[in-house]
């Protein structure tokens, strides 16, 4: 009879405790979401041309960044502690992969962020194939990097000029 008894008070003192424990309120713990540093996935750039890709630091403290091309023949990347500079060599795509050591308090961890970038030629579009003597054509030009330098020539001035 002594034995049952001290079951029962066992059990009863674990279920006051369990009903304590589900009686604090979960709005008093706090969870903070594990945050790293991030870039952009994707890029697009021109043949030619750069795009800048900056490194978000979500309360990181950069020590040292590195950035490698899988296709150097296509893209290549220069890098600060805060972006990347992919440059556009040939149309294709690269995947870079920048490593990324950073601290935290005491923390300090090492992250790999890879971002696909694809490289456009440019192209050129006339409004019109064939032209009657003394109309004009215009041409719309896409994929051009901002700084490059167009130049128009006729094969024939005879037949056409710019």
């Amino acid at each position: 009879m002594m034995k049952l008894r001290n079951k029962k008070g066992f059990l009863a003192i674990a279920l006051a405790s369990m009903m304590v424990a589900t009686a604090v309120p979960t709005s008093a713990l706090t969870v903070e979401a594990a945050t790293k540093p991030t870039a952009a996935a994707t890029a697009t750039v021109s043949q030619n041309g750069t795009k800048k890709i900056t490194i978000k630091k979500n309360g990181w403290t950069i020590k040292s960044v590195s950035v490698k091309s899988s296709k150097s023949t296509v893209a290549k990347a220069t890098k600060t502690k805060s972006a990347i500079t992919i440059y556009g060599i040939k149309k294709g795509k690269a995947t870079f992969t920048t490593t990324i050591k950073a601290t935290k308090g005491k923390k300090t961890k090492t992250y790999k962020i890879k971002t696909v970038a694809a490289v456009k030629a440019p192209t050129a579009k006339l409004s019109a194939s064939t032209l009657d003597a003394g109309k004009t054509a215009s041409v719309k030009l896409s994929n051009v990097a901002s700084k490059a330098t167009v130049k128009y020539v006729s094969s024939d001035t005879a037949v056409a000029t710019v």
